[in-house]
């Protein structure tokens, strides 16, 4: 289970780090595509009890895709 995470956490990461943050581009999906992207690092994360790192890319989404509910719900699950 541990190397399954750990696999899609370089699969994902590998893919994020070609699109730096305010990348322009003409493709209309991308910026939902991203934040999907952060949003299953942040469940990678915190499947691996990672809560801290799980919350930095749940926010992540969230700069990406303020509206994105997903994220948003990640986060109160997560708040104290």
């Amino acid at each position: 289970q541990q190397d399954q995470h750990d696999q899609s956490i370089e699969v994902i990461r590998s893919i994020l780090d070609q699109y730096p943050v305010g990348i322009k581009t003409s493709n209309p999906n991308l910026p939902t595509q991203l934040a999907f992207l952060n949003l299953l690092l942040g469940e990678n994360y915190l499947a691996q009890g990672k809560e801290s790192l799980a919350k930095e890319y749940y926010q992540k989404a969230l700069i990406i895709k303020p509206d994105f509910n997903l994220a948003q719900n990640k986060l109160k699950e997560l708040a104290p």
